[in-house]
């Protein structure tokens, strides 16, 4: 949408595997297949957390990087055999590109390390190539395994603007890292830009739920019952209609399979404006998903969020960093009950005199998106490569 606007005409190419999906974003856009970087980065998945003989990974993830940088040309060869179509598409557009931008994600953890991986090698092909690095409305971390951390911080350290959308793990990383103040800016998520601020603030009536069964959450189904219950019996005591919020519809984590029985199961919403939309009919939001709890902290919506895991937790501190006390995070454990019903009723409680205020400190985060993108704009303006 930023990019559209500054260059109606550009060549976007996204890193990508729907095309139908992303041409109803974007009619304009391209797709790159993943293929591209996983035939020529086949070492990723070394950076796995938790695998065992961590020296001898690391000394084969350090030798294919350096291979990749001295001799290009060779390793080239040798990635063509696996996917010669996909490498080629790939390295023509990252080494032809004057912009390598890496979008709002919290990818860059060890819950993603394979994946992390690909986008630091995405970004240090950029950076090679000469093209303008940037990261908009990035999370960082927890990051623990010694490979990606390697990776991360010479990636980030090259990279051109690094906007974060949380100011705690991330900035702490980046001044361990030794990232110039210079280069990084606090913005909050990228997604809240989707929002329409001529709406004004939330009121509707409903419990909002999304809850997230993934192996990266650890959240286990006797804490999606125990959540279930308890908002079936709070939803009967302030009397309010329940919401389904479903965020992620991948066939191995669709969050509508997650909420079981507690609403009738539809097929929507299958875009960020029609997740919006619901949003807004809410007056307090159950989540265990982070896009579900920044949609509807933007729209003035009070947020409980369900974190069992440490990715979580840091997601939800970051928000409630920047928002305040209408975040509030509920970790499973023997008084989950108790803990939940207490959350939602302060937060259902806050939801009429906060709305304005997290409507405000939503805008005050777009702004500052605004400037890190006019910043990225300036930056490859006077760095293009004559064609």
């Amino acid at each position: 949408m930023r990019i559209r606007a500054q260059w109606a005409g550009a060549c976007v190419t996204v890193h990508f595997s729907d095309a139908p999906a992303l041409a109803r974003l974007d009619g304009q856009a391209h797709v790159l297949s993943p293929k591209g970087v996983r035939a020529w980065a086949p070492d990723a998945g070394l950076a796995a957390p938790g695998r065992p003989l961590a020296r001898a990974r690391a000394l084969l993830a350090r030798a294919g990087r350096t291979m990749r940088r001295r001799w290009p040309g060779y390793w080239r060869v040798v990635a063509r055999m696996v996917d010669r179509t996909s490498v080629d598409a790939y390295l023509r557009t990252v080494q032809g590109a004057d912009l390598v931008l890496l979008t709002g994600a919290g990818a860059l953890t060890d819950a993603f390390a394979r994946h992390a991986v690909q986008l630091l090698e995405t970004l240090e092909v950029g950076q090679a190539a000469g093209a303008v690095t940037a990261a908009t409305g990035q999370g960082l971390g927890p990051l623990h395994e010694p490979l990606l951390v390697e990776r991360a911080a010479g990636a980030v350290r090259g990279a051109d603007l690094l906007a974060l959308r949380e100011p705690l793990l991330g900035v702490q990383l980046l001044a361990a890292w030794g990232v110039a103040p210079q280069q990084w800016t606090v913005t909050g998520d990228d997604a809240l830009a989707l929002l329409d601020a001529g709406l004004g603030p939330a009121a509707g009536p409903a419990l909002g739920v999304c809850l997230r069964r993934a192996p990266y959450a650890r959240i286990d189904d006797a804490t999606l019952h125990e959540t279930r219950e308890v908002v079936r019996s709070f939803a009967a005591a302030v009397a309010a209609p329940v919401t389904g919020l479903p965020v992620s519809r991948h066939l191995l984590e669709d969050d509508a399979d997650a909420l079981g029985g507690l609403v009738q199961r539809d097929d929507g919403p299958r875009s960020p404006d029609a997740l919006i939309e619901r949003v807004r009919g809410c007056r307090t939001v159950l989540t265990g998903s982070y896009h579900a709890a920044v949609f509807a902290l933007g729209s003035g919506v009070p947020v409980v969020a369900l974190a069992g895991s440490p990715y979580y937790l840091h997601k939800f501190a970051g928000l409630a960093a920047l928002f305040g006390d209408a975040c509030q995070t509920v970790v499973p454990g023997p008084l989950l009950a108790r803990d939940l019903r207490a959350a939602l009723l302060e937060a259902w409680e806050l939801a009429p005199p906060a709305r304005e205020e997290l409507c405000a400190t939503a805008r005050r985060q777009v702004v500052a998106g605004d400037a890190a993108y006019a910043e990225i704009f300036q930056l490859v303006e006077a760095r293009v490569r004559p064609r």
